[in-house]
């Protein structure tokens, strides 16, 4: 699958630079609007601000416009499905972007270390687990 050339700033920097101050903004994509709607509430609920995409090709054009603190992807979303948008963002940002990923997909998992994304969560998946894997991903960035 071939994707489209999305006009952007250079990859380095984010458009809109994030301030200190601020906090972290998470991308969740899921083609499931329940699972986008959950997940936007427990980030929240711990001061985390949220955007949400429905499918993989809505993420990196969102992720071109402003680069996130990190980003939560299922894998399995028709069209650019999660696998091609964390190949496409490993490329564009190396280890820069930390990447979480979370399926019902039963090879998930090793998609997951395949891909080299720092997290993975299985759905049906508890509150405490996203978070737990949030906190990991973003602490592993913020030391490295």
């Amino acid at each position: 699958m071939h994707l489209p050339v999305v006009a952007h700033a250079p990859t380095t920097r984010p458009i809109h630079a994030p301030r200190v101050d601020t906090a972290p903004l998470a991308l969740v994509v899921d083609d499931d609007p329940s699972i986008r709607t959950l997940v936007r509430y427990i980030l929240e609920a711990e001061g985390i601000d949220v955007e949400t995409a429905r499918n993989g090709l809505e993420a990196l054009v969102k992720i071109a416009h402003r680069r996130p603190s990190i980003v939560l992807l299922d894998l399995d979303m028709p069209g650019c499905n999660g696998e091609i948008v964390a190949h496409e963002l490993r490329t564009r940002y190396g280890a820069e972007l930390p990447l979480v990923v979370v399926s019902g997909n039963l090879e998930a998992d090793e998609i997951a270390e395949r891909l080299g994304v720092d997290q993975y969560v299985a759905k049906p998946f508890s509150r405490a687990t996203i978070l737990r894997a949030v906190q990991r991903a973003l602490s592993r960035t913020r030391i490295g």
